[in-house]
């Protein structure tokens, strides 16, 4: 694929950080991608049991918290509705 469409496929703020680490190098801009693509592929089955294992862990602590299997269901009303679970937009000046 040419380097154009490459880029527009993909999004040009995208790959303008491999073309700026390849030197502006367009074809080893394109090779860089694709290998980060592939390094990421062969990650993808230990994020997935990573996430199983996190959640699975998360809801036993929970169930064991509430004393309640069904806690997602049963504490809808209770501390997930609690008021600092609601979303602020922070500007700035909020981190310094």
């Amino acid at each position: 694929m040419n380097y154009h469409k490459f880029a527009k496929t993909y999004s040009y703020s995208r790959i303008s950080r491999y073309l700026k680490a390849a030197k502006g190098n367009k074809k080893k801009a394109q090779e860089m991608y694709y290998a980060n693509a592939r390094i990421a592929r062969s990650f993808q089955p230990l994020i997935s049991f990573l996430e199983v294992v996190l959640r699975n862990q998360l809801h036993y602590a929970l169930a064991k918290h509430f004393g309640d299997v069904q806690w997602l269901v049963n504490q809808k009303s209770g501390f997930m509705s609690h008021p600092s679970l609601t979303h602020v937009t922070k500007t700035k000046h909020d981190y310094e």
